[in-house]
């Protein structure tokens, strides 16, 4: 008999079946994922070290079909690297794809995280981390060493570059540059793994500090520095000349060695003298000058030697001194005269072979004393005052010479310079004499002025206005003179044998101290203050006379750069003489250009106004400032900003401006206190 089935099992055999048999493949399954595969450019996975990879990492689901599987949690997990993913659990879309974004740990090399589906085997993926960008140069070797010039340091010198997260950098440029005359023997190096780039450092020839530069594009340049020293000596400077001292003068020589760059080497030299009794060593660098006489000193380094010939001449005793703009002179007792300073019109009466000069105008200048060139022995001498100067002598017999820039008041037959002394063209003999820039006067033994030169305000005194005269003429009046003064502005004044003071010439600044207002006065015309006085001082534009009591009565210009020339607490223009100095006592007052220098009755120096004033300061002062030293000076001479004086001892001494030599101490240095000039020179 058939067996029939029942119609109840074949429903739950459809209702089992249907759904597999009825699959629609056009919808995204949910059926367990088969597999998860990661999507992938085909490119390594490289980033920089702490950061997050450009792209995110993401993975794609499928089922055993191939088919996308959506909706399904994908667990990311840091494997290696210390690194983070964002988000750590994400979930495909349709599909099947799952991302999450990797920022690499801060360690260089591999790094991996994994992908995870539930009942999957996880994607493991892997990345290197990399050095970033330069971001930081640092120096890591070799700055700040010391060395000698033209060689190469002994460290080399490295630097770091290093990304922004501290890793370095490999494979980059850096280009390394040396000033100072340095160089570096690798101009460009690359950096290596551990971000190092280096070179070895030739310093230049110049001792001292010296630079350099390591320069990496794009990041800021790195400065170097090393100390060079000088390398060893192969040459000792050396004195041009024979130095001439006097006796008992204390000397400090100093003598330098240098390298082969010229760089001063430091070093004590050790001396030696061939006549200790003509000069001694007393000390490093100290010598002692003993009799007159010649010696050699010697040192040496390295085995170079130096020898410096001296010669200590016999002491002079000074008689006579004067001051001219630029140039001085001065007479020894053995009636020798002797001229230093500016030397551009022959008015140290031989032609010079000494320094340039550039001030006041370009020309030769003496910076020593030299010897003039006269046969009889001097007694007085004057130097005239302008910048191309010419000066006077008076022998012992009362002859005049005249030498330097041609014209009337040199007293010869024509116009033409001199550049050797020559007599004047008169047959008066004087005890006395003084000259300026275009006039020269002198006291004849018979106490007579004569004057000679340009008569352009009357400055000779004859009586009359314009002209010249090439020869000596008498002023008018007959006045017996003890002394007299040629005044660069074109004047004279005089003290006569009555004790009065005369003066005639320009009087356009009303500055003669007469009174009078003519711009001109052509015969003596007496001083408007009518006494006794004993001393006659004045200069451009000023005077002052001296009573019997030793004060001072002053008169004409007063201001020089705020200064006061005739110290009476102003600076106002004075025109009748009062009393000024300071209300001091003096013996004696000389007029600079803008400075005035007195003794006082012990014949100690003060200086005051707009000059270097030998007190040791570079500034001027409306007070009188004690000269340093306390010496007594016999006589004070004052030119435009230099003052010399002769000691009771017969000693110079000058201070002041010396730009062109005029102080005769051997240089071209100013000088802030008195200096003893230096021995004369043979020429």
């Amino acid at each position: 008999m058939e067996r029939t089935t029942p119609i109840s099992s074949c429903l739950l055999w459809l209702t089992l079946c249907l759904p597999m048999a009825c699959d629609d493949v056009s919808q995204p399954q949910q059926a367990r994922p088969a597999s998860l595969i990661l999507e992938s450019s085909g490119q390594p996975l490289a980033g920089p070290a702490g950061k997050a990879l450009d792209n995110p990492i993401s993975v794609r689901i499928l089922n055993e079909r191939g088919r996308p599987v959506a909706r399904t949690e994908v667990r990311w997990n840091v494997l290696a690297g210390s690194g983070d993913v964002e988000p750590d659990v994400s979930v495909s879309d349709e599909s099947g794809v799952a991302w999450t974004n990797w920022i690499l740990g801060p360690v260089l090399g591999e790094q991996q995280i994994s992908a995870t589906v539930a009942g999957l085997d996880p994607v493991v993926i892997s990345a290197t981390a990399v050095a970033g960008a330069p971001f930081r140069a640092t120096i890591k070797g070799g700055n700040a060493q010391m060395g000698v010039v033209g060689d190469v340091l002994s460290q080399t010198v490295v630097i770091e570059i290093v990304d922004e997260s501290g890793f370095p950098v490999a494979n980059i440029p850096v280009r390394w540059s040396a000033g100072d005359g340095g160089s570096f023997l690798q101009s460009e190096t690359i950096t290596d793994s551990a971000g190092m780039a280096s070179s070895q450092w030739r310093l230049g020839s110049a001792s001292g500090m010296q630079r350099a530069t390591a320069t990496v594009l794009q990041l800021q340049q790195i400065n170097l520095t090393a100390s060079a020293s000088p390398g060893p000596a192969v040459r000792l400077s050396s004195y041009p000349a024979t130095l001439r001292f006097w006796p008992s003068d204390s000397i400090r020589l100093t003598i330098s060695a240098f390298d082969a760059y010229n760089n001063r080497v430091e070093w004590e030299p050790d001396w030696t003298s061939s006549a200790p009794q003509v000069l001694s060593v007393v000390g490093p660098g100290l010598f002692r000058a003993g009799q007159a006489g010649a010696a050699i000193i010697n040192t040496s380094i390295n085995r170079i030697t130096a020898r410096i010939d001296v010669q200590v001449v016999p002491e002079l005793n000074f008689v006579d001194i004067s001051a001219g703009m630029y140039h001085t002179c001065a007479v020894a007792d053995t009636g020798a005269a002797f001229c230093w300073g500016y030397n551009a019109s022959g008015e140290l009466g031989r032609q010079s072979t000494g320094a340039s000069c550039i001030v006041p105008n370009p020309g030769q200048c003496e910076l020593n004393p030299i010897r003039v060139p006269i046969d009889l022995p001097v007694a007085t001498i004057a130097a005239g005052y302008d910048i191309y100067g010419y000066t006077c002598a008076l022998t012992v017999s009362g002859a005049a010479y005249c030498w330097g820039k041609g014209g009337p008041w040199l007293g010869s037959v024509s116009s033409a310079p001199r550049a050797a002394p020559a007599p004047v063209n008169t047959p008066v003999r004087f005890r006395l004499l003084t000259a300026a820039a275009a006039h020269t006067c002198g006291v004849a033994t018979n106490s007579m002025v004569y004057c000679w030169g340009a008569n352009a305000t009357g400055q000779l005194g004859n009586g009359t206005i314009g002209g010249e005269s090439y020869s000596p003429e008498p002023v008018a009046g007959n006045f017996v003179f003890d002394t007299i003064t040629a005044l660069n502005k074109g004047a004279t004044c005089g003290l006569t044998a009555e004790s009065q003071v005369f003066c005639w010439g320009s009087n356009f600044a009303r500055d003669l101290g007469t009174g009078r207002t003519e711009s001109s006065l052509p015969a003596p015309t007496p001083l408007v203050l009518n006494q006794p006085f004993t001393r006659l001082g004045v200069g451009e534009g000023s005077g002052c006379a001296i009573t019997s009591s030793k004060l001072a009565y002053c008169w004409g210009l007063n201001n020089v750069a705020g200064f006061s020339k005739l110290g009476n607490g102003s600076t106002q223009f004075v025109e009748i003489p009062e009393i000024g100095a300071h209300g001091l006592q003096w013996s004696n007052i000389v007029f600079g250009l803008g400075h005035t220098c007195g003794l006082d009755p012990s014949q100690v120096a003060y200086c005051w106004g707009a000059a270097l004033l030998g007190n040791g300061w570079s500034s001027g002062s409306n007070e009188p400032q004690q000269v340093v030293g306390q010496r007594q000076f016999r006589k004070l001479v004052a030119g435009l900003g230099h003052t010399c004086g002769i000691t009771l001892t017969g000693d110079v001494y000058c201070w002041g401006l010396n730009d062109a030599g005029q102080l005769g101490i051997g240089t071209k240095l100013n000088s802030l206190i008195p200096i003893r000039i230096a021995p004369p020179v043979e020429r």
